[in-house]
């Protein structure tokens, strides 16, 4: 019986999990990712109004990978030699495989506009939203007018300017945009 192929998948959000997944137990599959938990970002935009809670939009990637026969190991790679196969990780852990798979993921981009490294928050995990909507509900809390600036007008922008509690006096309400 030929010895299972070793495949190694680097990042565990969309890509790396749908990969792993569809792999069958014939295969020696192992994850890394840093983070505990995966978290379902397509819904992350309701942590900003409240309609959902950080604990419903995470799920263990330990679990998943366990229910479809493969390992999880929780760190980040360090550096990688394809011609070796070799992966070794933030912990000086070094591990071998015979097809590697990069998936990890994306960067926030501020496309140069300035003030948002300073005074802008970040819409990427869970945590950043779940900051936001509690930031959004203290404003909206003291009475007073508060401005709100969205940088991006992508699928992310838009969603999150649907969330912000808007009070029944607001301009955008009454239909008056300015």
């Amino acid at each position: 019986m030929a010895a299972r192929k070793k495949i190694a998948i680097v990042g565990a959000n969309f890509a790396g999990l749908t990969t792993a997944l569809r792999l069958s137990k014939r295969h020696s599959v192992t994850v890394f990712d840093p983070a505990q938990d995966f978290e379902f970002l397509p819904n992350i935009h309701e942590l900003v109004s409240g309609v959902k809670s950080p604990e419903t939009l995470r799920l263990s990637r330990r679990r998943l990978l366990q229910r479809a026969g493969h390992r999880f190991v929780r760190s980040a790679v360090e550096s990688l030699d394809p011609r070796a196969g070799t992966l070794t990780t933030a912990s000086g852990r070094r591990l071998g495989f015979d097809v590697c798979v990069l998936a990890a993921g994306g960067v926030n981009n501020t496309f140069g506009v300035q003030g948002v490294e300073k005074f802008a928050m970040p819409f990427k995990s869970v945590a950043d939203c779940a900051a936001i909507g509690k930031r959004l509900r203290s404003l909206t809390g003291s009475g007073g007018q508060i401005s709100i600036v969205i940088v991006g007008g992508g699928l992310e922008g838009v969603e999150a300017l649907g969330e912000i509690p808007l009070d029944s006096d607001s301009d955008i309400n009454k239909g008056e945009n300015k």
